[in-house]
């Protein structure tokens, strides 16, 4: 199990970074997919994919990206 929870620790924090340029972008004017609102909530949900959440840590059950 270490083996996976390493894996989505590595998976969350590039998830974190690209939804801050996601927001940035969308501060700035620019053209996302999805909306300001949407990265907003997907954020809170990439943040609570941890340990104790329901299906963690398997992959499949990762918070999906706004599109």
């Amino acid at each position: 199990m270490a083996p996976l929870i390493a894996v989505e620790v590595q998976c969350i924090e590039q998830e974190r970074k690209f939804v801050a340029e996601q927001l940035e972008a969308c501060e700035d004017g620019e053209q996302v997919a999805g909306t300001e609102r949407l990265w907003r909530d997907y954020r809170t949900q990439v943040r609570a994919w941890k340990l104790d959440a329901k299906g963690y840590p398997d992959s499949n059950m990762r918070p999906l990206r706004p599109s």
